[in-house]
C-alpha cells in the first residue's frame, strides 16, 4: 500500500510539473508569437530592420504653361500742349517757312468772336500796329472766315469793312512795313491774323508780304538804271495784273507753292492791293514808283474796292437771313 502511494504521489508531482511547463511555454508565445524556433534569443539577439519595399510613383507629366497673351498697352493720347502764341518769335525771313504759314497754334475753334480775339491778342503781344489798327485788319483778312462760320451776331466785323476805312488800309501797312524793318527778327505774322484753315489765303498774305517788305529796302543803287526799275517792282506790281501768285515755301511738299486769283476772295485782292500801295509809298523815290503811285493805282483802284464792297454787302445780307447759331 504504501508503495502504491508513492507511486501516485509522484505521479501527480511530475503532472503539477508538466502543467507548469506548459503553462511557462504558453506564455513565451504569447509574449512572442512571431517568434521562430531557430532565432537566438536574450542579449545576443540582432533585431533586423526590415527594408521597406519601394513604391514605385507614377510621375504626373507637368504640362507645359500656357502663354497668356499680353495684350499691347492701349497707347493714351497725349494732349497737344497748349502753345502760347505770344512767346513765338519770328523773323522776317522765316515767313515762308511752311510752320509759319500754314500752322495753327491757337488750338481749336471756338467761335468767330474768341477766334479774332485771339488773334487780336497775339498781334498787340508784337507791338506793331494799334487795337483800332488791329481792328481794321482782322476784319479784312478775314471776311471769308466770317461768311463761312459767322452769324448775325458777327456782322459788326463786315461793318468795319466801308469805303472810309479802305481808304485808311495802306497807311496802316505802312506803319507795319516800318515795323517789320526796324525789327526784322521779330515781327508780325501775316498769316496769324487769319481766322481757320484757308491755306491758300495764309500763303497769299505770307508770300505778298514779303514781297512788299523787300521793296521797302531798295537802295538808290538798286534802282540807278530806269530800265531796270519796273523789274524791282514786278512782284509788289503783280496785285494788279498777275492770275497766278506763287513763292518758295520752304518745308513744303514743293519747292513753289503758290495759288491762282480766282481763289481768293475779292476782299483779300482787294486788300492787298492796299499793301501794294503801302510799299510803293514806303519805297525809295524814283520815276517808276511815282508814276505807280500818280496814275496806275489810282487807275485801277477803285475796281478792287468796288468788288470788295459788294462782296462784303453780300456776306451781311446771307449772314442776315442766316439761321445760323454759334
Amino acid at each position: 500500500m504504501c508503495g502504491v502511494k508513492n507511486v501516485c504521489s509522484r505521479t501527480k508531482l511530475c503532472l503539477a510539473i508538466g502543467l507548469l511547463l506548459l503553462a511557462g511555454l504558453l506564455s513565451a508565445c504569447k509574449n512572442d508569437p512571431a517568434g521562430s524556433e531557430n532565432e537566438p534569443t536574450g542579449a545576443g539577439k540582432v533585431t533586423s530592420a526590415e527594408t521597406p519595399t519601394p513604391t514605385q510613383e507614377t510621375e504626373t507629366p507637368t504640362p507645359e504653361p500656357t502663354a497668356t497673351p499680353t495684350s499691347e498697352p492701349t497707347a493714351t493720347a497725349t494732349p497737344t500742349p497748349t502753345i502760347d502764341v505770344t512767346q513765338i518769335t519770328i523773323s522776317v525771313d522765316d515767313l515762308l517757312k511752311s510752320e509759319y504759314v500754314y500752322g495753327n497754334p491757337f488750338s481749336e475753334y471756338e467761335g468767330v468772336d474768341k477766334e479774332i480775339e485771339k488773334r487780336k491778342a497775339y498781334a498787340l503781344s508784337r507791338n506793331t500796329l494799334s487795337s483800332d489798327d488791329l481792328d481794321y485788319v482782322l476784319s479784312y483778312f478775314n471776311t471769308d472766315f466770317i461768311k463761312e462760320n459767322g452769324t448775325k451776331d458777327d456782322i459788326h466785323y463786315l461793318d468795319l469793312c466801308n469805303e472810309a476805312s479802305y481808304e485808311k488800309l495802306s497807311e496802316i501797312f505802312r506803319k507795319w512795313l516800318k515795323a517789320t524793318k526796324q525789327n526784322p527778327n521779330d515781327v508780325l505774322n501775316p498769316a496769324y491774323l487769319i481766322c481757320g484753315n484757308n491755306e491758300k489765303a495764309k500763303l497769299m498774305v505770307n508770300g505778298f508780304f514779303t514781297e512788299c517788305y523787300k521793296a521797302t529796302c531798295f537802295t538808290s543803287e538798286d534802282l540807278n538804271d530806269w530800265t531796270q526799275e519796273p523789274k524791282k517792282f514786278r512782284k509788289i506790281a503783280s496785285i494788279f495784273t498777275d492770275s497766278f501768285f506763287g513763292w518758295p515755301v520752304e518745308g513744303g511738299q514743293s519747292a513753289t507753292a503758290g495759288c491762282k486769283r480766282e481763289d481768293l476772295s475779292a476782299s483779300l485782292i482787294a486788300t492787298l492791293c492796299k499793301m501794294s500801295e503801302a510799299a510803293f509809298k514806303e519805297s525809295v523815290d524814283c520815276g517808276y514808283r511815282t508814276s505807280v503811285l500818280n496814275s496806275g493805282i489810282p487807275a485801277v483802284l477803285s475796281d478792287f474796292k468796288n468788288a470788295l464792297i459788294d462782296e462784303i454787302n453780300s456776306i451781311k445780307s446771307s449772314l442776315s437771313n442766316s439761321a445760323r447759331e454759334d
